[in-house]
């Protein structure tokens, strides 16, 4: 119980750091600037944390299978990236690339990368170090995966986006059933990628799939296809990627090992 304790208490004051240095930069720092350093200096304490600490491939710093890593972070590119491309092939949305690869790189390292070190990596890892309770199905598929990940998956990963509705600068707060719907899904979503970082043993190929569901759901479809139905392609997307990659994924990192 002691060693349980004493691992929340570095999550939460982690977490609570972030959280800090966060409100700091929105109230100092203008738009856009404030997002690009909030995110580095989530990759900065991070990383920062698993250098002290020397656990550089146990908190995935340092990739683990690295070329199986990458063979299914481009499976899931493409899974998620053609089903949203079709509506703007079939509107005639007229494309800006180099707004489009910008927003690429935000989304796949400021959104993608910088979450999963902090959560899936230092967070994940630490709380699985102790929360040592194992599960052997996810969703009906048979897959091991432990405690520690539900806790940071659902009850800090999800909850931590109710922060999204303090504005820093006006000390505003606007809780609205949009947001209500987003930390529910960002729980589901970080449990699903906890399970992917168990799987994979590293942080690439759940780096890829939360930055490329971001940058689908907000560039590609919200603003390119907007509309009530923006959402469509996504799942479609998600049916093919439970229907016929997640287990897929499992079993041939299963076979590796």
């Amino acid at each position: 119980m002691d060693e349980r304790l004493t691992a929340l208490f570095e999550v939460l004051i982690f977490v609570f750091t972030i959280v800090a240095v966060f409100a700091v930069i929105d109230i100092v720092v203008a738009y856009p600037y404030a997002s690009w350093l909030k995110k580095s200096m989530m990759i900065i304490l991070a990383v920062s944390i698993i250098m002290v600490k020397r656990k550089y491939r146990e908190y995935g710093l340092l990739p683990s299978k690295a070329r199986l890593s990458i063979k299914w972070s481009f499976i899931i590119l493409l899974v998620f990236i053609l089903p949203a491309a079709l509506p703007l092939i079939i509107l005639g949305v007229v494309i800006e690339w180099f707004s489009m690869l910008l927003n690429f790189i935000w989304f796949m390292v400021f959104v993608g990368f910088a979450e999963e070190i902090a959560f899936r990596g230092y967070i994940q890892s630490r709380l699985n170090e102790s929360f040592i309770k194992t599960y052997e199905s996810f969703m009906g598929f048979k897959v091991r995966w432990h405690e520690g990940t539900l806790i940071a998956g659902g009850l800090i990963f999800g909850p931590i986006h109710l922060f999204n509705a303090i504005n820093f600068r006006t000390g505003e707060v606007n809780i609205d059933i949009a947001l209500i719907l987003i930390v529910v899904f960002a729980s589901f979503l970080g449990i699903l990628l906890g399970v992917i970082r168990e799987v994979s043993g590293g942080i690439i190929v759940c780096s890829t799939l939360h930055g490329i569901i971001d940058y689908v759901a907000v560039v590609l479809l919200k603003r390119g296809v907007g509309g009530a139905f923006y959402w469509i392609p996504l799942a479609i997307s998600f049916f093919v990627f439970f229907s016929f990659v997640f287990e897929r994924f499992i079993i041939d990192f299963s076979e590796k090992n």
